[in-house]
């Protein structure tokens, strides 16, 4: 993510994000949000006014969260100011666009203890869906996340299909 309380304006406005949201709830729809914890873009404002809340080599240049995610930057979590923004910022989206939940990218990237604390933060503003990408991590269901999905069975779908270039091949 570049901004974590920012609408991206080549999807439009803070209006039009708000209608939206009112008419999906006026529908009887609920609205998630696509939230990435574990790590933000290069150009997010964090990289350069809070350095700190990334992780770093030993010469104190922050990192990607692995080799081949060299686009993105690792969040340190070991850093309370971090946390407590990360979670500011979640916060932010339910009370001020009333948005009704989360699907939390990599959140098998990030500790039980952060999404605990988000998800209590959460619903103290209204019940909220929380959906996680990971896998073999039930003890996140606990008090997290109400689902949470993998790989696996992303990649059982893919086999029960055929493979690459049948009619179930869901990667194109």
């Amino acid at each position: 993510m570049k901004d974590y309380k920012g609408v991206n304006p080549e999807l439009g406005t803070e209006a039009e994000l708000r209608a939206l949201i009112t008419a999906a709830h006026a529908s009887g729809m609920k609205v998630i949000f696509d939230w990435v914890a574990n790590h933000s873009a290069w150009d997010n404002a964090w990289v350069t006014q809070h350095k700190s809340w990334y992780t770093q080599d030993a010469n104190g240049n922050i990192v990607p969260p692995n080799p081949d995610w060299s686009d993105v930057a690792d969040l340190n979590f070991n850093n309370q100011d971090m946390r407590a923004a990360m979670i500011d910022a979640m916060v932010y989206w339910v009370r001020e666009f009333d948005i009704d939940g989360y699907r939390a990218d990599a959140a098998w990237g990030v500790d039980k203890a952060f999404w605990e604390s988000a998800a209590t933060a959460l619903r103290a503003v209204k019940p909220v869906w929380m959906v996680a990408e990971t896998q073999d991590q039930p003890d996140l269901l606990q008090n997290a996340f109400q689902a949470d999905y993998g790989w696996h069975f992303k990649d059982m779908l893919y086999l029960m299909g055929g493979g690459a270039g049948t009619k179930t091949d869901f990667a194109k």
